[in-house]
């Protein structure tokens, strides 16, 4: 039985296609006994069986060209090197549906032989042997000076020995430069070798360096011999190599990424890398071209209450009055940010950084507003408001300074024409002032009931003026507190913007406004010579319908409503609001510093107090015309008209007044010069008001010291026929000062550079002895009104006979 065949070297050539086992017909069909290599062989019918039960063949060195039939399944030993081979069967791969016996085949020496092999990323041969052809991905090794190469891993059944030509993509690699298998050439000097593995195979390709890097130098084969720059840092990067990645592999010298980019310094230009070439995010530390900036953890910043100067490039302290500059430990990086405002100031809105974090940013421009319940925190403003601190309404809205602002509920035109009804609607009041004026100064009236009430209701609005003055102090009201005053100031001093003036025009404007408060003087004016030019003349017939009426009030309208008289109504029209005209001619003169250096009107903070701004300095000349009628004009001529009442008081042996005594009926003979001490005090607290606009703490005092000086005073002059009158004169100037002496005992007074004393507590606004001191001071608000709830209903039944 012939078990081995070695026909090395015997010039055997051409395509075996025998369909039947490979066996003598497919080798020696061709081929006579005598042939050299058949010399001493078994022939015939017996070689015929023998090839059955071959073992091992040895078929090298010849020119053979194809093998296309498969093994007998005796076979375990094959050696085709070195022939021609361009087609070899499948089954001596053993890798077919026919399986044979062959356990070691060499085909070396074949290089037109291809056939498929599979290329692994990763991983190894397995441990049973590969059911396909596989490259082995552990036994990579040099051959060339820019390739390696590996060999098979063990088949299930078979080790075969070959060249890489059998399938140079799937054996080889490039180790830099560009290419695929052994085909490689070397990259540009402005690039670097990169590797992927695509389609089941290996290639190298030429790549830039990232962006924000640069080649170390020389020849680049790998991704880590590019740098990034100073400030930026190579991510990590995923390995290409189809080796396992283990220390001292041969594949670790394919370490090409095709992800690691260069990544900027969080924080950047604040956080930045000590040199070019970074390798990690730990390189990135604090820079130090910032003073003062701090390491907490990953990030860096200012200290607390401090921000960074992005012009100067150093931390430098908060305005922490105005600014909220606690960091902290998480929020560190805001240091680096524009502070964030407290409630109640406002600046521009800093430019955004560029692209890189980089800023201009010096400071806050910091602009005060009126209150924090118009700029709301963080430099916004409250619905309803825009500008420069808050200090304008939108378009189509109209408010209070304080506060937000309200829809108009008609056009410019519509609300003008309004206006001018209310006016013509109002002439009628005027015929009923001057009745009842008519009706107080008649002699029989002199010591009458209806002049205690008439002076209780004058008393009220003055305290009610007082209340809205007070409510512009520098001074950080409760909520709640704060309510109380705004009802005063809708009635008074902030009557203007309540009535909706921003309404009579497309939009608000300081000029508007105050015009409108201006006018407040003047349109009583107007409407009183309308009333007296519409019932002069009609005269006799209000005689004859209204002169024996049995009212007195009624009887007044009989009375004649000349020039004179309607002069008489206006001057007790601006007596009657003269704390509010007082404060109107002042508004454009308080002005009061914002944490800038700059100063401001107070009710307008946008508007600045400055030689330098046209608006201001036109509405202060027109101010100033009208302050000299109220702060001057008015005064004096009630002095001169005191100066011929007591004349008059004195040649008639004190039973008559004379003209003026309809502005001197209330008071005793000897204490006429009482209303000047009245209008003394008002222009105290609107000089006390305008003066020390910024100043809490002095508003408050020296507002509670004038009232307590004018109460003490009229306690000890009783100045009223009535004793009611001056216990409720004295009673609202007790009032005043208690609220007064009380806001700034509890803290609630704000000076430049101080906040909300609510701030200072641990529980802010919800601490319990907060909470206490607004409810005292809320409590107060509401005790100031038993005053006129007891006395003026006492002063309305005395005046009716129902006591």
């Amino acid at each position: 039985m012939l078990v081995t065949v070695e026909a090395r070297s015997c010039g055997l050539y051409g395509l075996h296609e025998n369909p039947g086992a490979f066996g003598y017909n497919s080798i020696f069909g061709a081929v006579h006994l005598e042939h050299p290599c058949a010399a001493g062989r078994a022939s015939g019918e017996q070689a015929r069986e023998g090839f059955l039960s071959l073992a091992r063949l040895d078929l090298s060195r010849n020119n053979i060209t194809g093998i296309i039939v498969p093994a007998s399944q005796a076979l375990w030993d094959v050696d085709f090197s070195f022939n021609a081979l361009i087609q070899l069967h499948s089954a001596w791969y053993n890798e077919g549906g026919d399986l044979s016996q062959v356990a070691m085949l060499n085909i070396k020496g074949n290089p037109l032989l291809r056939r498929d092999i599979i290329t692994l990323e990763e991983g190894i041969c397995p441990i049973a042997g590969a059911p396909r052809l596989l490259a082995d991905p552990m036994a990579y090794a040099d051959v060339g000076e820019m390739y390696e190469c590996t060999s098979l891993c063990r088949g299930v059944r078979t080790s075969i020995q070959s060249e890489t030509s059998l399938q140079v993509e799937s054996l080889c690699r490039c180790t830099h430069g560009e290419g695929a298998g052994s085909d490689c050439t070397p990259c540009p000097s402005d690039t670097y070798s990169s590797a992927l593995f695509v389609d089941g195979s290996w290639a190298r390709s030429c790549r830039l360096c990232p962006p924000n890097s640069r080649l170390s130098g020389g020849q680049a084969l790998q991704h880590r011999d590019c740098q990034c720059d100073l400030g930026y840092y190579m991510t990590d990067v995923v390995l290409a190599s189809a080796g396992s990645g283990t220390p001292g592999n041969a594949s670790d010298a394919i370490d090409d990424s095709a992800s690691g980019e260069c990544r900027l310094c969080a924080q950047w230009p604040f956080r930045t890398t000590k040199a070019a070439g970074s390798q990690s995010s730990e390189s990135c530390g604090c820079s130090g071209e910032y003073s003062g900036l701090l390491a907490r953890g990953a990030r860096c910043g200012c200290d607390d209450g401090y921000f960074m100067n992005h012009a100067q490039r150093e931390c430098i302290p908060c305005s922490t009055g105005h600014e909220e500059c606690v960091w902290g430990f998480e929020k560190i990086t805001q240091s680096l940010e524009p502070p964030v405002l407290k409630p109640g100031y406002w600046a521009e809105p800093a430019l955004p950084p560029d692209e890189f974090g980089r800023s201009n940013f010096s400071g806050n421009d910091i602009w005060r507003c009126v209150s924090k319940f118009t700029c709301i925190g963080g430099g916004e403003c409250i619905a309803g408001r825009f500008g420069r601190a808050c200090g304008l309404c939108k378009p189509g809205t109209y408010g209070p300074p304080e506060g937000g602002c309200s829809p108009c509920s008609h056009s410019p035109s519509g609300t003008r024409s309004l206006f001018g009804l209310g006016c013509v609607l109002a002439t009628p009041l005027c015929l009923l002032a001057h009745a009842w004026l008519d009706r107080l100064t008649r002699q029989d009236l002199a010591n009458g009931r209806l002049v205690p009430v008439t002076v209780s209701l004058g008393q009220l609005s003055k305290f009610l003026q007082v209340l809205g003055i007070i409510s512009a102090f520098r001074v950080e009201w409760p909520e709640d507190v704060r309510a109380f005053f705004k009802r005063g100031a809708d009635v008074s001093t902030g009557a203007g913007s309540s009535l909706g003036a921003a309404c009579l025009a497309a939009e608000q404007t300081v000029a508007l406004e105050l015009g409108f408060r201006w006018s407040l003087l003047v349109a009583p004016a107007l409407v009183i010579a309308v009333s007296v030019l519409t019932f002069f003349p009609a005269h006799p017939c209000l005689k004859k319908l209204f002169g024996n009426a049995r009212i007195n009030l009624l009887r007044g309208l009989a009375a004649k409503m000349g020039p004179w008289e309607g002069f008489r109504v206006f001057i007790l029209c601006v007596n009657l609001g003269f704390p509010t005209f007082l404060n109107y001619a002042l508004a454009i003169f308080t002005c009061v510093p914002s944490p800038n250096g700059l100063y401001s009107v107070a009710a307008f903070p946008h508007l600045k107090c400055s030689s330098g701004e046209s608006e201001w300095m036109m509405l202060a000349a027109v101010g100033s015309v009208f302050l000299s009628f109220v702060l001057v004009a008015f005064p004096c001529g009630v002095y001169q008209a005191w100066r011929v009442s007591v004349k008059r008081v004195l040649e008639s042996n004190f039973q008559s007044k004379g003209w003026w005594r309809f502005f001197f009926q209330p008071y005793r003979p000897i204490a006429m010069h009482w209303i000047l001490t009245m209008i003394a005090r008002d222009v105290a607290l609107n000089l006390v008001a305008c003066l020390a606009a910024s100043r809490g703490s002095v508003q408050l005092l020296l507002t509670a010291v004038i009232c307590l000086v004018y109460a003490c005073k009229a306690v000890h002059s009783l100045p009223y026929y009535t004793l009611s009158s001056t216990v409720l004169d004295v009673w609202y100037c007790f009032a005043i000062a208690s609220m007064c002496v009380y806001a700034a005992a509890a803290g609630f007074q704000t000076e430049p550079g101080l906040g909300d004393v609510s701030e200072m507590l641990p529980g802010g606004k919800s601490d319990p002895e907060y909470q206490v001191r607004v409810a005292s001071m809320v409590t107060l608000q509401w005790a100031s009104l038993i005053g006129p709830l007891v006395i003026m209903p006492y002063q309305i039944l005395m005046a009716f006979d129902q006591t």
